[in-house]
C-alpha cells in the first residue's frame, strides 16, 4: 500500500513540478521496530520512496497506571538503557542507517508524537504541576543527548502529543484533576518546559543540525 500511494504521489508531484516528501511507518510499537522498519527500508519497491522515517514514542501505558506508577518509576523508565527514550530512538536510528533508501546516513527521523504515557486518563506525572515540566525537560534533554551515546544525529522533528485534547494538552483549565479541560487556555506545566527550550535569551537550538549556541551576552547580563 505504501508503494502504491507514494509512487502515485511522486508521479503526480513531478508532473506538477512540485517537490514532496513521503515516508513512515509512524511506528508506535517499539517491539516491532526490528521487523517493520527494515521491511520498509530494504524492500526494493518501497525504499526509493522513503524520504523520512517517523515514529510515535510512549514509554508507559495502561499497565503502569494500573500499578500506581509514581515519578520514581517514570524517571527510571525514561532513563532506562533498555526501554527509555534514548534507547528507542537509537534503536530506530540504527535501523534507518542500515536501510537501502536514498542516502541512509542522512535520512531524517521524525518523532512525530511523544509523551510519558499514551492513555487518555489521569496519571502521576503528565500534567502534574511538579512533574509535568520536569519530565518534558528531561525528555528533550535525552533526545538532544543521544549524539553523546551512539547516535549520529538528534531527531529532525520532535513533536509533543498533544496541543489539544482531553488529558493531552499544553494549555487548558488549571483544576485539581489537570485534565486539560478546554474551558480555559491556561499554560500547563509542560508549556513552561517548551518555553525554556525555545527561549532565545538562553539557548538557540536547532534540531537536526546538532548545534547549541549559548548566548554569552545574556548570561553575562544575568550574572
Amino acid at each position: 500500500m505504501f508503494y502504491d500511494a507514494a509512487s502515485a504521489m511522486h508521479f503526480q508531484a513531478k508532473a506538477d513540478g512540485q517537490p514532496i516528501r513521503t515516508g513512515g511507518p509512524v511506528l508506535s510499537e517499539m517491539k516491532l521496530a526490528s521487523t517493520w522498519v527494515p521491511a520498509l527500508l530494504t524492500n526494493t519497491n518501497t525504499a526509493p520512496y522513503v524520504d523520512f522515517v517517523s515514529m510515535h514514542l510512549y514509554i508507559t501505558g495502561q499497565k503502569e497506571i494500573d500499578k500506581g506508577m509514581r515519578w520514581s518509576e517514570l524517571y527510571s523508565i525514561t532513563q532506562s538503557n533498555t526501554k527509555g527514550l534514548g534507547h528507542y530512538y537509537k534503536l530506530i536510528e540504527s535501523l534507518v542507517r542500515a536501510g537501502d533508501q536514498s542516502n541512509p546516513t542522512r535520512t531524517p527521523i521524525y518523532v512525530s508524537e511523544f509523551n510519558a504515557n499514551w492513555v487518555p486518563a489521569l496519571d502521576c506525572c503528565r500534567n502534574n504541576p511538579t512533574y509535568g515540566s520536569l519530565w518534558n525537560t528531561l525528555a528533550i534533554s535525552d533526545f538532544l543527548n543521544v549524539v553523546y551515546s551512539g547516535a549520529s544525529a538528534v531527531p529532525n522533528i520532535l513533536s509533543y502529543f498533544n496541543a489539544t485534547g482531553n488529558y493531552f494538552r499544553i494549555m487548558g483549565e488549571w483544576n485539581w484533576r489537570m485534565d486539560c479541560k478546554p474551558t480555559a487556555m491556561e499554560p500547563y506545566p509542560q508549556f513552561h518546559a517548551f518555553k525554556l527550550f525555545t527561549s532565545r535569551t538562553i539557548w538557540i537550538c536547532k534540531l537536526g543540525d546538532i548545534w547549541l549556541r549559548q548566548s554569552l551576552r545574556q548570561i553575562q547580563r544575568a550574572g
